[in-house]
């Protein structure tokens, strides 16, 4: 079991693929992630869903309006107005019916908060009024359902643009990026849960993943059995070199690493003083001195 992962670059193209393979527009699929999203919070009571200037903004506004619809008390606080809202976006935040907010919450009793603020194409630092907003839910203490990814997080390295939301759970849509699981990510996103919206794997296959993530059950499978009889003469000898003077640990770490991993023999190549400590430490390792 591996899950493809893609760059934010790849973003638009599978969102095309995925809209054609279910037979609907761009809007339509906003509507269908962020019913997928809502799922999530449905039996929250009080909702604050905080939106930005994008799509991971308008599938805020459409989460928003099915929580009212679904008679949970849902505070909407936009981070952009509107009228400065483009495309599906745009149509997202005219069929909203929820009042809307443009300052922080005086009352901060909410069940969760809803980060749709920025998606994984962020490339450069969030600052200003976006920086204050996305501290100020860090600050709450108030689990974070993130849309996508945490707003601040780079989709691609998983570096912090500045500041970024700490979320109790991510709800990826339709893929994975590699941003959520390197660098800073993992701290970020919390529980990551990828959300299909039905669309199969085999949709993406003409697009290239950067990368997958393995899952310990396929990684438990390149485990072998040896004979009773085996050899360590016939199981590979790895010459292991490393550590610089006043380093030895780094060797012999590396070295017992190898060894665990299955080498029949290893020899650890290393600075001349350390050669001759390395079987004090490890007797199994044989060592060879290199200037």
């Amino acid at each position: 079991m591996k899950q493809a992962l893609y760059q934010t670059n790849q973003t638009q193209a599978i969102d095309q693929a995925a809209a054609q393979y279910l037979g609907i527009d761009s809007f339509e699929l906003m509507q269908r992630a962020a019913e997928a999203v809502f799922q999530h919070i449905k039996n929250e009571a009080r909702v604050l869903v905080v939106t930005g200037p994008g799509n991971n903004g308008g599938d805020g506004w459409v989460v928003a309006e099915l929580a009212r619809q679904n008679q949970q008390q849902v505070t909407l606080w936009a981070l952009v107005p509107p009228e400065r809202l483009h495309g599906d976006a745009a149509k997202a935040a005219a069929l909203c019916q929820v009042p809307v907010n443009f300052e922080a919450p005086e009352d901060s009793n909410f069940d969760v908060i809803v980060d749709a603020i920025f998606g994984s194409g962020l490339n450069k630092p969030i600052q200003g009024a976006m920086a204050h907003a996305i501290d100020w839910i860090n600050q709450q203490g108030i689990p974070v359902l993130s849309i996508d990814i945490p707003s601040g997080l780079n989709g691609d390295t998983g570096q912090v643009m500045g500041t970024a939301i700490h979320a109790k759970k991510t709800t990826a849509i339709l893929t994975h990026h590699p941003g959520c699981f390197t660098a800073a990510g993992k701290d970020h996103v919390g529980h990551c849960v990828l959300e299909t919206l039905q669309v199969s794997d085999q949709v993406y296959q003409g697009i290239q993943p950067c990368a997958h993530l393995l899952h310990e059950s396929l990684l438990s499978k390149l485990k072998t059995r040896r004979s009773h009889d085996s050899h360590k003469g016939r199981l590979g000898h790895v010459w292991a070199a490393g550590g610089q003077s006043g380093m030895l640990g780094a060797i012999l770490l590396t070295a017992h690493a190898v060894l665990r991993a299955g080498a029949g023999a290893v020899t650890a190549v290393t600075d001349p003083q350390h050669s001759v400590q390395v079987p004090l430490h490890l007797p199994e390792i044989m060592s060879h001195g290199f200037d």
